[in-house]
């Protein structure tokens, strides 16, 4: 993407997430929030703000809540110089994800096909790979304490109430402090995820979200969450490396060309105020892959006799289950696993409703008696979403207003790279926020590390030096004839790792003999 694109997209972020020239928030209404999209536009806001409004002695910001996006923002603050203050109510950092073994991460998948799959994110800092939640918040952690954290003051205290004006924004803390700032930023993400009455079903992040041995399952909702969790029980927590494998098999095919042309037709169809289009679009229904790629994905799924007499269902509410607001690559699968040969879902178009405590699966087109999912499934799961945290401290005004912001400046979903000029590493660090180079290798390598797990790749040599961040020098790893094989089949390398590029070395390096650049 060329700078003069990258700019336009920055901007369509700050005029996604500007709700007046000193507050802003991360816009939750703004499709596919995974986390390399959030710090990617944390980044672009960051960029744009501090082009725009970091003036002479209005240089104090201050961030509401320490996730994944806000503790992005933190860093891109301190990096421009900016005096930062961080607030987070809870005291254990990245609490919601620490048990999440079973989700394994992916950076841009849901991005495909506008996207190539990468399995390592590019960002200036703060950078993972392709892993289980617990692992990626372990690393992104062990960055921020390393390297941003002594330069950002962290606040563990709630924000009850803001107020803001030309000057700047007051903020009000549950401890009866008060904070005053040039600048804020909402980073809040999301509330726990909407239930059904007393019908219980377990978090997205719960260690046991996943319905893996249980013989009958309903999945209620068509986002990426619903789907993935259909597909779960199918690939357990290799959704996201079939995804990625799957991605790569269609990226010289006719339906890579074929999605972008049926997701941009669905668009010209969106239900206002929805996340729907009226297009059913029967393009995912009737998607054929090549034998080869049947194959492998069938591969993932594993024998047919541990599924073949498994109940799994998915209800939508939506036009199609091929919802609209979905990833295409989760869409796709989908389809193979419902329609393709080995076909162990089905979809029902319905709700879930709740009436004194009695929960009922109404289908659209069920002349009978409804059915009651708790006593014809084992397991239900309920996918509607969450409300965004910061509905607590926003108007009703204020809050419609992103959700309009969010489709007019649509284009803020797809930021793919960041400002290299504003966050460019040098010999004396990072900016003027006072980090040193020192924290990249470490982080690369555990990157690296990651990624090898991820494929069954061996990284038997690694050659980082300083030029690799500053000058634009690669970063050569070393792999075995086996190897290399895969990884060129999986389109892996060249990699951008963090602000570096990765290349396989052209020849092989003995292992007792100390690194060179000539690799």
């Amino acid at each position: 993407m060329g700078d003069n694109e990258h700019d336009k997209r920055a901007w369509a972020v700050y005029c996604a997430c500007r709700i007046s020239d000193t507050l802003y928030a991360m816009n939750p209404f703004l499709t596919q929030q995974n986390f390399y999209a959030q710090q990617l536009r944390a980044l672009a806001l960051v960029s744009v703000i501090a082009r725009k409004r970091l003036l002479p002695g209005r240089r104090n910001i201050c961030i509401v809540g320490a996730g994944v996006a806000g503790r992005m923002l933190a860093a891109g603050f301190a990096s421009v110089g900016a005096s930062v203050r961080l607030i987070e109510a809870r005291t254990t950092p990245f609490e919601r994800y620490r048990d999440a073994t079973h989700r394994e991460l992916h950076p841009n998948i849901i991005f495909w096909p506008k996207q190539q799959p990468t399995p390592a994110t590019a960002l200036p800092f703060l950078n993972w790979a392709q892993s289980q939640a617990d692992m990626v918040i372990e690393d992104i952690l062990d960055e921020w304490q390393r390297g941003f954290g002594p330069k950002v003051d962290l606040v563990h205290d709630q924000v009850v109430r803001l107020q803001h004006d030309a000057s700047g924004v007051l903020l009000e803390l549950q401890s009866g402090a008060s904070i005053e700032a040039d600048i804020v930023v909402l980073a809040t993400g999301f509330k726990p995820e909407r239930g059904l009455g007393a019908l219980i079903s377990p978090s997205y992040w719960s260690p046991n979200a996943i319905a893996d041995e249980a013989q009958a399952v309903l999945v209620s909702g068509t986002g990426d969450g619903g789907l993935i969790d259909v597909l779960s029980p199918i690939l357990g927590a290799k959704v996201t490396r079939a995804a990625h494998m799957l991605a790569v098999a269609l990226t010289d095919s006719e339906v890579k060309h074929d999605i972008l042309e049926v997701e941009a037709e669905r668009a010209l169809h969106r239900i206002p105020g929805t996340g729907d289009s009226t297009d059913p679009c029967d393009f995912y229904r009737k998607v054929v892959f090549s034998q080869e790629t049947q194959g492998k994905l069938s591969s993932f799924a594993g024998a047919d006799d541990r599924l073949s007499n498994r109940k799994i269902t998915l209800l939508h509410r939506s036009t199609s289950p091929y919802s609209f607001t979905a990833a295409p690559i989760n869409k796709l699968l989908l389809a193979f696993f419902s329609n393709g040969t080995r076909r162990y879902v089905t979809a029902v178009k319905g709700v879930l409703e709740v009436e004194e405590d009695q929960h009922r699966m109404i289908p659209d087109n069920d002349d009978g008696a409804p059915l009651d999912p708790p006593s014809g499934f084992d397991r239900v799961i309920i996918r509607h979403g969450a409300e965004p945290a910061a509905a607590d401290l926003l108007s009703a005004t204020e809050l419609a207003g992103l959700r309009e912001k969010a489709v007019e400046h649509s284009a803020a979903a797809d930021v793919s790279d960041y400002d290299r000029e504003v966050f460019r590493w040098t010999n004396d660090g990072m900016g003027k926020s006072g980090v040193s180079l020192e924290t990249l290798p470490r982080t690369v390598r555990k990157t690296l590390l990651h990624i090898g797990r991820a494929y069954g790749l061996d990284f038997q040599t690694t050659i980082i030096v300083d030029d690799c961040f500053t000058n634009g020098r690669p970063i050569k790893v070393v792999l075995d004839a086996e190897d290399r094989r895969k990884a060129e089949q999986l389109r892996l390398f060249p990699l951008r790792v963090g602000p570096a590029s990765v290349q396989v070395a052209s020849v092989n390096i003995h292992r007792n003999r100390p690194p060179n650049d000539e690799a």
